[in-house]
């Protein structure tokens, strides 16, 4: 029923195959969901948003031996996300309905799941998330609420206790995908490339002065005199005498 607030979330849904029609032609959107159900519903979402596939991790639970071997697969996959940790050690509780508190929680593991990290908290308008027995809901719902995942039932309220059903499963879910495709995850930054080594100047020879050639003729008996003069200096400087050199002074 295209008419159902619901309608659009399904019809994106049913693509992914994150959620399939439980009959032919039938979605059951105000069926409740179970933690079966659940597990198969986040190990699709997974596999769907990270393209890659989940690995079953061996569990504990000794509950799930009865269950379809696709709900088995499913749980231990997310078993091994940290999605999950069970009801206790030794269970799943596979029957067992799932509430919006839960939800936020699963939501929340799967997130971190997907990115490494948990999304941000923010602060939220709801008044009815602070019950004792719901302490572990709170940061969940913070993030989730975040992320635009839910808006609560209502301006002040959460709905924590209520059962989830199909079509708000589907609702979640689709807007969680969007949130993740929205986030941008900061790249590695690109180391700088060395610097390339400046070239070393050319050395060009000092052009001459004049165009000409040297006179070798006049080269050569230049040098000549000034050796003769180094051998043989000349009779009419006589050297200096000592005394007419300057007195030297030396401190006391």
């Amino acid at each position: 029923n295209n008419s159902q607030w619901s309608w659009k979330y399904v019809q994106k849904i049913l693509p992914t195959r994150i959620m399939t029609p439980v009959f032919d032609g039938l979605f059951a959107p105000t069926q409740e969901i179970t933690r079966a159900d659940m597990a198969l519903f986040l190990a699709r979402a997974y596999e769907y948003i990270s393209q890659k596939k989940a690995v079953a991790f061996e569990t504990t639970f000794t509950d799930i031996g009865s269950l379809p071997t696709e709900v088995q697969t499913a749980i231990k996959k997310i078993y091994g996300l940290k999605i999950t940790a069970g009801t206790s050690t030794t269970t799943y509780s596979p029957e067992v309905k799932v509430n919006r508190a839960q939800m936020a929680t699963f939501l929340s593991n799967l997130y971190k799941a997907v990115t490494g990290y948990f999304p941000p908290e923010v602060p939220v308008p709801f008044i009815d998330i602070y019950g004792d027995d719901i302490t572990w809901a709170q940061k969940p719902i913070a993030r989730i609420y975040g992320l635009k995942v839910t808006a609560g039932i209502s301006p002040t309220e959460f709905g924590p206790y209520q059962v989830t059903t199909r079509e708000q499963m589907a609702t979640f879910i689709m807007n969680f995908v969007e949130a993740l495709s929205r986030a941008s995850i900061p790249p590695f930054p690109s180391p700088s490339p060395f610097p390339s080594p400046s070239p070393f100047p050319s050395l060009s020879p000092t052009p001459s002065p004049s165009s000409s050639p040297p006179d070798v003729t006049q080269t050569t008996q230049t040098f000549s005199r000034l050796a003769n003069e180094l051998v043989s200096p000349s009779p009419s400087t006589p050297p200096a005498s000592p005394d007419s050199l300057p007195p030297v002074t030396i401190p006391p």
